[in-house]
């Protein structure tokens, strides 16, 4: 069975509120996010840092990004120490914060990953997924499935 385990609102409410050590470098790492089909509801992004919270409840940052046209959009994750990095979003088209899956769990509405990983029969690995975010012109491309 697919399942993402991404809890919409609970797993986004934990990133917007975690901290980091003062002086730690950190610049805005930006998403540009393509294959956008509807401009109703938001962009949901979860900012993950090791295998072991990769698709949990534990995030480093979560946005909710409203979505204003179709196609592309571009995200700015604020304030984001540098370091190894995974990320999942999916475009939440009815708001209703969570990822509307069937009765199998294969998700009705559109998601993606950094490096635009897939799995085979469920999500990809955090080690498919990771990037390193080092300098602040890093740009990371994910298009919705």
């Amino acid at each position: 069975m697919f399942n993402l385990k991404i809890q919409g609102l609970t797993l986004l409410l934990s990133g917007l509120f975690s901290t980091f050590l003062p002086g730690q470098a950190q610049a805005g790492l930006v998403i540009e996010v393509s294959n956008i089909r509807s401009a109703e509801g938001n962009i949901l992004v979860a900012v993950f840092d090791s295998r072991e919270t990769f698709l949990g409840d534990k995030t480093v940052k979560g946005l909710i990004v409203p979505v204003k046209q179709k196609g592309k959009m571009s995200i700015t994750v604020p304030d984001l120490p540098y370091g190894t990095y995974a990320i999942s979003i999916f475009h939440d088209v009815n708001s209703n914060n969570r990822l509307d899956t069937n009765f199998l769990g294969i998700p009705k509405e559109r998601y993606g990953f950094s490096n635009n990983a897939r799995g085979t029969f469920g999500p990809p690995s955090f080690e498919k997924a990771s990037f390193k975010f080092s300098s602040p012109d890093k740009v990371v491309d994910i298009k919705l499935n």
